[in-house]
């Protein structure tokens, strides 16, 4: 990248010249920060005559410097509030959505598969379009909070549909689940992208940025504890409800009370929020015509590419354990009757350990608790292979162990992709939070989609057999038993040794990211000087 485009004539033509950006390496970061600094005092003369056809073309703002303080805690709250309900119904369906459809439903494996894989390509087109449509909002309200609170009902209504059994068979019963999915998947899009994409705009601080992802993910694990017990405690206890005075599963009795929480926490966050104003806005980027530019520009970031590549290969390892727990637990383990403690434990030392994570990685850096945390997983996932029957006990202390990687999962990518952002900003000269932000979404929809399409046609290959009403738990061939083993245990060791060479890899430490951020406000305060002129 030719960074003499990084001064205040630049901030005009950062799009054209960000085609050709590489990663700053250590040495390469110094001599950028020299060379810009250089050619900024060399080009401060010429920039009169852009200032006003920038002003035309643009919508440009400071960062505020509050930006860098502390965020109150009724911030943190309301923000990580407004995340509960895109975690609450994606844990719950990671975790039954598969056992509803397979012996609800009762749809066949390859079914249920190709559901997945329709459900996520489409996924593939939402994310990166509700990104780029979000970043180019230019409302009252904000960028982010209008899609929050247009979002928030239909969200809970398409849940509330993908928990029905419709009175129809065949293709056409199919067809009503491929509908109900989508639309849930689009609103749910439209909540959980602007959400996170609040991230970098609350604040620039790197530990600031770690407690405020550490709060929106312990409070949606807490709130996916709850919700995943309270589905699993009614679906071990009964084969149907009643509500109000109708039979209906365990399943679609949970859905429709879980529907109508889901649209009150990304209201609350609308209500309270308070967005950042300061940011630049490209009149001429606005729409879809530039889409694929800006996805290709942030595909390139090659920090980001090994971020996805780690997060990738982390969520296929802990959508596989989802979609196979309670298969493994009802099969191999033969404890379905203490299902919800299984999942209490998991969830709960998930939760749990994310405030262990925080600190720990405040004290050392977000490499090194990567690190500690998947090799507490590998553990348990080791000894997963060995369990059987008799071993409902040991397996509890296997789902501690486990759980403390899933909250490492949840935890460390989100908090280094506000640094990846920045990054960009400072080779670009561009804020692409949403587009990032969607982009990072929708591989994480891809690695559950591989997960979910993995696991049910390896069911399908190992001859697993459908509960009927006369049979609810059939005994299931060997191949089966050996199949869960292996999904609970080398499967997502070899996906979590991946990520390893990736964070080895990953190059923006604590200290680079100072840097950036250095870098970056001489660039704003340049720009703010280049004004007055």
């Amino acid at each position: 990248m030719d960074h003499s485009k990084l001064t205040n004539e630049g901030l005009k033509n950062y799009q054209t010249s960000s085609s050709s950006f590489s990663f700053l390496t250590d040495k390469t970061l110094i001599n950028t920060i020299e060379s810009s600094n250089r050619t900024d005092d060399k080009t401060h003369n010429n920039n009169n005559n852009d200032n006003d056809n920038d002003n035309n073309n643009n919508v440009l703002y400071s960062h505020n410097d509050n930006k860098t303080k502390k965020l109150s805690n009724v911030t943190k709250f309301t923000f990580a509030f407004g995340f509960a309900p895109a975690y609450i119904s994606s844990i719950v369906i990671a975790l039954f959505f598969s056992v509803f459809l397979l012996e609800g439903v009762r749809l066949s494996p390859y079914q249920v598969g190709a559901l997945a894989l329709i459900g996520q390509l489409w996924d593939g087109i939402s994310d990166t379009i509700v990104g780029k449509l979000s970043d180019s909002t230019r409302n009252s309200m904000g960028r982010r909070r209008p899609w929050l609170l247009f979002a928030a009902i239909p969200f809970g209504f398409f849940y509330f549909c993908l928990w029905q059994i419709p009175n129809l068979t065949g293709f056409p019963q199919l067809l009503y689940y491929i509908v109900a999915l989508l639309l849930f998947r689009t609103c749910q899009t439209c909540i959980i992208i602007p959400h996170t994409a609040l991230t970098p705009e609350l604040t620039d601080d790197y530990d600031e940025r770690t407690t405020l992802s550490g709060w929106k993910t312990l409070f949606a694990t807490i709130s996916g504890v709850i919700a995943t017990w309270f589905v699993a405690k009614m679906a071990e206890q009964s084969s149907s409800c009643y509500f109000f005075g109708f039979v209906s599963s365990p399943y679609t009795f949970t859905g429709i009370i879980i529907s109508l929480i889901l649209p009150i926490p990304p209201i609350v966050t609308f209500l309270f929020i308070r967005e950042n104003h300061d940011i630049k806005i490209d009149n001429e980027d606005r729409g879809l015509k530039t889409i694929f530019t800006h996805i290709k520009l942030c595909l390139s970031n090659k920090a980001f590419s090994l971020l996805m590549a780690c997060s990738l290969f982390s969520w296929i390892m802990t959508q596989v354990n989802s979609t196979m727990i309670i298969f493994y637990i009802k099969y191999v383990i033969q404890a379905e009757h203490h299902l919800s403690w299984f999942i209490l434990i998991t969830q709960s030392s998930s939760a749990l350990s994310i405030l262990l994570w925080i600190a720990v990685s405040s004290k050392t850096s977000k490499h090194t608790t990567w690190y500690i945390g998947k090799i507490l997983a590998i553990l348990g996932q080791f000894i997963n292979y060995f369990l059987g029957p008799e071993d409902a006990i040991i397996y509890m202390g296997t789902c501690v162990l486990v759980g403390f990687g899933v909250g490492i999962t949840l935890l460390i990518p989100w908090a280094m992709l506000p640094d990846i952002i920045e990054l960009d900003e400072l080779e670009t000269g561009k804020r692409r939070e949403a587009i990032f932000y969607g982009i990072f979404v929708m591989i994480q929809k891809i690695a559950f989609a591989v997960a979910l399409l993995m696991s049910t046609i390896s069911l399908g290959w190992a001859n697993y057999i459908t509960p009927t009403d006369d049979n609810l738990t059939p005994q299931q061939p060997d191949s089966v038993i050996l199949t869960l083993r292996l999904f609970m245990s080398f499967l997502p060791i070899a996906f979590t040794l991946l990520t390893f060479i990736c964070m080895l890899f990953y190059p923006i430490t604590k200290e680079k990211h100072e840097e950036i951020k250095k870098m970056l406000e001489e660039k704003k305060q340049k720009a703010k000087i280049a004004e007055r002129f």
